[in-house]
C-alpha cells in the first residue's frame, strides 16, 4: 500500500499529471479557437432591403452579402412594380449569420383572381370573416332601412352587384348593404331543421330572421350545392312556448343531401 502512495506523490507521477493538464488546457483552447472561426463566432450581417428589387438584382446583392435569396410566396399590390419584392423575411437591418436564407414574396406581374363567396343572408359579423378568409376586404358599408339589424342584403364591386362565384382580383374591397334598423316584437323560434337552406333563407327573410349559417365552403362545389343543402341543426332550438325578438340572429348547421 505504501509502494502505491509513494508512486501518486512522486515527483515523476506529479510532472506526468502536469503535462497532461497543460496539453488538455492547450488543445481545448485551439478547439475553442477553430469552432470560432469556423462558425464566424460574434461575425453577424445585416440584411439589406430587397424591397421593390427585381429577383436578379436582389440575387446579386444577396450573394456580395453572402445569403441565400429563397422566394415563398407571390402576392399582388398595384403599389410595386410587376415581378419586384413585396417584403422579406428577415426584415431589412437584421443581423444574421452568413449563407442565412432570406425568404421572399413577390409581385405577381398580373392580378391574383379568387372566386368571391357568398356573403349575403348572413350577419356582418360573418361576412367579414367570409370576405376575408377568401383574401378579399370589406369595404363600404351602406346601411339601408330594415327590422333585420346588421344583416347583409347585397354585395357589391365597383357599385355594381356581384355573385358567388365570380372571379375578382386578390386584395378587392367589396362594398356590403347592410339593414339597419330594429324591432321590439317577438316571435315563436321557427322549426328550419330537415328544410333545403334555400327554403330556410326565405322563410328567415320573411320573418325577419337573420341567419348564421355554419358550414365549410369545400364540401359544396358551388353556391347552388348550398342552397340545395339542409339543415340538421339550429341554435336556439326550435320551441313552440319561446319567443325571440324580430332580427335576432339563428345559427344553422348545413350538410349535403343524401
Amino acid at each position: 500500500m505504501k509502494k502505491y502512495f509513494h508512486f501518486f506523490i512522486s515527483k515523476v507521477f506529479l510532472i506526468n499529471i502536469g503535462i497532461i493538464t497543460v496539453v488538455t488546457i492547450i488543445g481545448f483552447i485551439v478547439f475553442k479557437s477553430w469552432l470560432a472561426s469556423y462558425t464566424n463566432h460574434g461575425e453577424y450581417i445585416l440584411v439589406p432591403n430587397f424591397t421593390n428589387l427585381d429577383v436578379e438584382t436582389a440575387s446579386i446583392l444577396a450573394k456580395e452579402h453572402d445569403l441565400q435569396l429563397v422566394i415563398t410566396d407571390t402576392v399582388y399590390s398595384k403599389e410595386i412594380k410587376p415581378g419586384a419584392i413585396v417584403n422579406h423575411k428577415p426584415a431589412p437591418n437584421v443581423s444574421v449569420k452568413e449563407n442565412r436564407t432570406i425568404y421572399v414574396s413577390i409581385n405577381s406581374k398580373t392580378p391574383i383572381l379568387v372566386r368571391i363567396p357568398n356573403a349575403t343572408n348572413v350577419s356582418l359579423r360573418q361576412a367579414t370573416q367570409v370576405l376575408e378568409s377568401a383574401g378579399l376586404v370589406v369595404g363600404n358599408i351602406e346601411y339601408k332601412p330594415d327590422f333585420a339589424d346588421n344583416y347583409v342584403f347585397e354585395q357589391k364591386v365597383n357599385n355594381r352587384t356581384i355573385y358567388p362565384g365570380a372571379k375578382i382580383p386578390k386584395g378587392s374591397r367589396v362594398d356590403l348593404v347592410v339593414g339597419k334598423g330594429g324591432s321590439n316584437e317577438l316571435i315563436f323560434i321557427p322549426d328550419f331543421q330537415g328544410y333545403s337552406y334555400k327554403a330556410v333563407l326565405d322563410s328567415a327573410s320573411a320573418k325577419g330572421i337573420m341567419l348564421n349559417c355554419m358550414f365549410s365552403a369545400d364540401i359544396f362545389a358551388s353556391y347552388q350545392d348550398s342552397l340545395d343543402a339542409k339543415v340538421w341543426k339550429q341554435s336556439p332550438m326550435f320551441s313552440e312556448s319561446t319567443k325571440i325578438m324580430v332580427g335576432q340572429v339563428i345559427d344553422v348547421w348545413l350538410k349535403k343531401e343524401e
